[in-house]
């Protein structure tokens, strides 16, 4: 990983300094500075989400925006905690997370609230990127939901 990132360094970093190549470097650091803890962290501490209304969740792939590491550590959804145990309590018939990147929040929330009422013992681990939707199918027809294509 560091023998990539430094050769693409390089290539963003060839030719005449300009603000726009400074500031794609700086980008660029600053992702594999993030998969660099992340990385870390799941050498220290496996894939389980450790803290927050999603601890205990397994999370085995990237995060398509923002900190893998901060969703492992159960900071990432910090701020809608409160939300996030109303949503549970309050026992909604229907959840819809609109724009449900690879699942963080629907597989969370799916967890939660199955647990919650007693629909499964526990969530299955799944190696892929987008692992939500499939995993979300296998639960819809366990407890008698169609999903739409």
């Amino acid at each position: 990983m560091t023998i990539s990132a430094t050769q693409t360094l390089k290539r963003l970093l060839d030719g005449p300094p300009d603000a726009a190549r400074l500031e794609q470097a700086f980008r660029h650091l600053a992702k594999w500075r993030s998969e660099l803890i992340s990385n870390t962290l799941v050498g220290r501490s496996g894939t389980k989400v450790l803290s927050g209304p999603f601890r205990g969740m397994d999370y085995p792939v990237r995060a398509s925006e923002g900190s893998r590491a901060a969703r492992l550590m159960g900071s990432y959804e910090s701020s809608l905690a409160p939300v996030i145990e109303e949503i549970v309590t309050k026992a909604y018939p229907v959840i819809i997370d609109v724009g449900s990147a690879e699942g963080y929040y629907a597989v969370g929330l799916a967890r939660r609230v199955c647990l919650t009422r007693g629909c499964w013992p526990e969530m299955p681990i799944q190696r892929r990127w987008c692992y939500a939707r499939r995993w979300l199918r296998r639960m819809a027809w366990r407890i008698g939901l169609k999903l739409a294509d």
